[in-house]
C-alpha cells in the first residue's frame, strides 16, 4: 500500500467492478456454485445430473467467450434503459464500403426513426407507418396538461370548455382548445401536425393523458410518452405555465372588458405573444 502505482491500480480497479456492478443491476455475489439451482436434479441420476450442468455451464461460457451472447440483452440493467438501435456501424461500412470512422460519424449525424428488423421467416409484409419521417422532428421535451376555463358554465363561441397546453423548459407553448378532456388525443395529433414531433411527451397519470390510443400514437411518431409519478403535480413544468396563462388572460379580459365567451380566443391570442416576445432566460 506504500507504492502509489500500485494503490492506484487497485482503486482503479474496484472502480471499474462497482460500475460493472451497477450497470447490471446486481451488487450481490452469489455463493452458490451454478447460475440456476436445479431443484429436479434429486430425480435422476446424481452424476448424470452434475455432468449436464457442468457441461451447460462449459457451452455457456464457450458462447460469452466466442461473443455470440450479449450480457446486456439477457440481464436487468438497474440503471438506465437504452433506446432500441437500427444499424450498426460494421453494417453500414460493410454495405456502402466506406471505412468503419466515416460510417460510426454518418451514424452520430443521422436519425433512425423508422428502423425495420430483418427477419427471413416473416409470414407478411412490413408495415407501412411512416408517420415518424411524415412529421416535423423537433430536439425537445414537451411538457403538456389540461385545464379547465370554470367548474360549471365555461363554454366559449367554439363550444370549448377546457384547453390542452404544450409547454418546453424554455417557455415556448401551444395550446389547443377542446369541448372535452375526451379530445386530448386529438389536441396532441394537432400539435404533432402544426408543431413537429418532439422526443418526448411529459404528463400527469390522468386517464385521458395515458390511455392506449395516445400511447400507440406516440409511438408511431417516434415520441416518447412519459408519465410523472401519481402525487406530483410539482414536477409537471405545464402546471406552472397554467396559472401563469390564466392569470394573464384573467387580467386581459377584465381590462378589455371582452364578454367571457371569446376566453378560448384571449388564450390563443396570450400564447402567440409569448411565444414571440424575447426572454431574459439562460436557455435563450
Amino acid at each position: 500500500m506504500l507504492n502509489d502505482q500500485d494503490l492506484y491500480e487497485r482503486l482503479q480497479a474496484r472502480s471499474d467492478l462497482g460500475k460493472f456492478e451497477t450497470s447490471i443491476g446486481s451488487t450481490y455475489v452469489s455463493g452458490s456454485e451454478f447460475l440456476v439451482d436445479d431443484d429436479d436434479s434429486t430425480a435422476h441420476d446424481p452424476s448424470d445430473s452434475e455432468t449436464a450442468e457442468e457441461q451447460v455451464l462449459d457451452d455457456l461460457f464457450e458462447r460469452v467467450t466466442r461473443g455470440d451472447i450479449d450480457l446486456d440483452e439477457i440481464m436487468v440493467s438497474a440503471a438506465h434503459a437504452e433506446k432500441s438501435k437500427g444499424i450498426d456501424a460494421a453494417h453500414l461500412s460493410k454495405v456502402w464500403r466506406i471505412d468503419l470512422k466515416a460510417a460510426q460519424r454518418t451514424l452520430d449525424m443521422t436519425s433512425q426513426n423508422s428502423k425495420r428488423t430483418e427477419n427471413p421467416t416473416l409470414s407478411r409484409n412490413y408495415g407501412t407507418n411512416d408517420r415518424m419521417l411524415r412529421y416535423k422532428r423537433i430536439n425537445e421535451y414537451f411538457f403538456m396538461d389540461t385545464f379547465f376555463a370554470t367548474k360549471k358554465a365555461g363554454k366559449s363561441s367554439r363550444s370549448n370548455t377546457c384547453c390542452q397546453l404544450f409547454v418546453t423548459d424554455k417557455g415556448f407553448i401551444y395550446v389547443v382548445p377542446m369541448k372535452s378532456k375526451a379530445e386530448v388525443l386529438q389536441a396532441v395529433k394537432r400539435f404533432a401536425k402544426e408543431i413537429g414531433a418532439p422526443d418526448a411527451i411529459i404528463c400527469d397519470m390522468a386517464g385521458e393523458q395515458t390511455s392506449h390510443s395516445l400511447r400507440k400514437f406516440c409511438n408511431e411518431i417516434g415520441t416518447t410518452l412519459r408519465v410523472f409519478e401519481e402525487g406530483t403535480p410539482w414536477s409537471n413544468k405545464a402546471e406552472l405555465y397554467i396559472g401563469l396563462i390564466k392569470e394573464a388572460v384573467r387580467k386581459y379580459m377584465k381590462d378589455s372588458n371582452c364578454p367571457f365567451a371569446f376566453w378560448d380566443y384571449c388564450v390563443e391570442r396570450r400564447a402567440r405573444i409569448n411565444n414571440l416576445t424575447a426572454k431574459d432566460t439562460f436557455h435563450l
